[in-house]
């Protein structure tokens, strides 16, 4: 197997479609990681955990040319999951997340990557949420926007501002409000505008990525011009 320059390559992990997968995606887990899915109190999230984890192991062993178990992983500084030790100089990097009961796995050489998915709920989706994290022109923005574009309207901005954070690895230290992505119906996935780097937006590709029905995702990466393909 081997990555494609200037591409992010981004798996889908849906618990409707590979749950028969169950057995063999727990079979190459560590025994820790094992007993952290035995850990989760639902068995919905116990079950993506494993798919989605085991997968990342089969995906990032076949780029490696090792075996799944034997792919060596560490929680960066801010806790977000990278290679260890000799695995590091391959240049390989990756990211995951999780909604629902469906799983994204993003994985590159082009640098560190974030993506982000999330299920349409609109009890999340409130205006009240929205002036408390995002920045002065997205509210302005989704308050231009008729009633029924709003709700997911809201889940692009989230899933791209989350993609954002997550590539550059700061988790919740970074202010949601300091940046700004696109919003709105027609309007390409972009980031806007950044409050200490106002030379950042042309840097990056921020990418909606469409996965299912009921769900928006989108991949974020310090890299332009990079496009991202979509495996299932």
């Amino acid at each position: 197997m081997a990555l494609r320059a200037g591409h992010v390559d981004l798996w889908r992990v849906s618990l409707d479609d590979h749950v028969a997968d169950l057995s063999a995606r727990r079979a190459v887990l560590t025994s820790q990681e094992a007993a952290r899915a035995d850990r989760f109190a639902f068995p919905e999230n116990r079950d993506l955990y494993v798919l989605t984890r085991g997968r990342l192991r089969t995906l990032l062993g076949g780029f490696l040319d090792v075996a799944p178990r034997s792919v060596r992983l560490r929680l960066g500084e801010r806790g977000k999951p990278e290679l260890d030790g000799p695995h590091r100089a391959a240049g390989v990097w990756f990211n995951v997340a999780h909604s629902g009961r469906l799983g994204c796995i993003a994985i590159t050489t082009e640098g560190p990557v974030g993506v982000d998915v999330e299920r349409i709920r609109p009890d999340v989706a409130t205006s009240g949420l929205a002036e408390r994290f995002f920045s002065a022109p997205e509210v302005a923005a989704l308050r231009r926007l008729a009633a029924p574009a709003q709700e997911r309207a809201f889940f692009e901005c989230w899933t791209r501002k989350e993609a954002y954070i997550k590539a550059l690895g700061t988790g919740l230290a970074e202010r949601l409000d300091r940046f700004a992505v696109s919003l709105g119906p027609g309007c390409p996935a972009e980031l806007r505008w950044v409050a200490d780097g106002p030379t950042e937006p042309p840097q990056w590709t921020v990418s909606d990525v469409d996965v299912d029905v009921g769900y928006v995702a989108a991949m974020a990466i310090r890299a332009p011009q990079v496009s991202v393909a979509l495996w299932p």
